[in-house]
């Protein structure tokens, strides 16, 4: 049987979910027209942004994760 307090949880959690954060209003805010203004470039200079943002993107999140671990010690016995 769902307690009071359960039922507050739910309540709490179905409401995150339906109201975007901050964060992704801003996005979403700051997005849109950068989208706009990507789709007016040619077609190969479109791709060519995507690639390299995406690249960077991803390198960046990369050195940040690995800057992150801890050392793991020497398991070779």
């Amino acid at each position: 049987m769902m307690t009071n307090d359960d039922l507050a949880d739910l309540c709490y959690a179905k409401s995150l979910l339906e109201s975007p954060s901050l964060a992704a209003r801003i996005s979403n805010a700051i997005g849109s027209p950068i989208e706009k203004g990507l789709s007016m470039l040619p077609e190969g200079a479109n791709d060519i942004i995507i690639i390299t943002t995406t690249r960077k993107a991803l390198e960046t999140t990369l050195d940040f994760a690995i800057s992150t671990m801890n050392e793991l010690p020497d398991r070779r016995g």
